[in-house]
């Protein structure tokens, strides 16, 4: 399963960098739960998906450079930089990240992610 979840992961990252909300929805299970640490509150899978469509109105582009994944019985580990342009052209550069994936019977279950809050000041999101 492990080479399964770092590849289910990479393949929703890339719906993620498309901007492809039904690919994104399709890897995760109905049960699916986000927790960001920067907004402290955990997102139902339609709550996530109405908070990354609001994000996507504001957001040109998101890039994860030096990805770095690592593979766990629960699922994967993946740690990177992440670059975002906005659409009113400010740039967030160098992000350090880090995202981990519970995957259970091939679809993503539980998302932690946790990255340096006042680094996303920028970024105007209604929560």
């Amino acid at each position: 399963m492990n080479d399964d979840a770092v590849d289910l992961v990479m393949r929703y990252n890339e719906a993620w960098f498309a901007k492809d909300l039904p690919a994104m929805a399709g890897f995760l299970g109905e049960d699916l739960v986000l927790w960001h640490n920067h907004i402290g509150r955990a997102f139902s899978k339609n709550e996530m998906l109405g908070f990354i469509a609001s994000a996507l109105d504001v957001i040109e582009t998101v890039e994860f450079r030096n990805p770095r994944r690592t593979a766990m019985e629960s699922g994967v580990v993946q740690q990177h930089d992440m670059y975002v342009t906005m659409k009113d052209g400010t740039v967030m550069e160098s992000i350090p990240n880090c995202i981990v994936y519970t995957v259970k019977d091939k679809k993503i279950r539980r998302i932690e992610e946790y990255v340096d809050g006042p680094a996303l000041k920028a970024v105007k999101i209604e929560q």
